[in-house]
């Protein structure tokens, strides 16, 4: 019963951000959908997937214990907090920074636990992670402000950016 609560909060929150993607104002010959298109299309599949899932639900009158808090003890509560952080230190840091800093702390704290490796792998593997994932970061914030044109916050680097 505790996941059926949750999917239908998920459809309401879902519902709620599908209510504001269509007060973007569109021009009269715009034929592009204007900028709630893209949150429209990922939010109809959000209600999909929810619709798929409740279905199974019940379909299978599925009677396993429902435990919400237990996703955010460990590991996942680890990801939570640091994804928490990573979203209040966005605009202040800006995009590259946070999104380096949070992509390397979590690649590595869950390799660490993945592997249980208390040298992370070596040096060698360090760096290797943190150049990967530097041009990754790198490569999403040209994609996204180069070719979509979205605007990221620049923070710190706004001179540079």
């Amino acid at each position: 019963m505790g996941e059926i609560i949750f999917l239908l909060l998920l459809a309401a929150i879902g519902g709620y951000y599908y209510y504001e993607s269509l007060g973007y104002t569109v021009g009269r010959f715009d034929t592009t959908g204007g900028g709630g298109l893209f949150p429209r299309a990922i939010l109809i599949v959000l209600f999909v997937l929810l619709a798929a899932r409740l279905i199974e639900i019940l379909v299978k009158k599925e009677k396993a214990p429902f435990h919400f808090f237990g996703y955010f003890k460990g590991v996942g509560g680890v990801f939570f907090i640091s994804f928490v952080i990573f979203t209040l230190l966005i605009k202040p840091l800006g995009f590259v920074v946070d999104a380096a800093i949070f992509a390397l702390f979590t690649v590595n704290f869950l390799y660490y636990k993945a592997k249980d490796d208390k040298k992370l792998g070596g040096t060698k593997a360090i760096i290797i992670r943190a150049v990967c994932i530097i041009g990754y970061v790198i490569l999403v914030n040209w994609f996204f402000t180069g070719v979509l044109h979205v605007n990221l916050p620049a923070g710190v680097l706004k001179n540079i950016l």
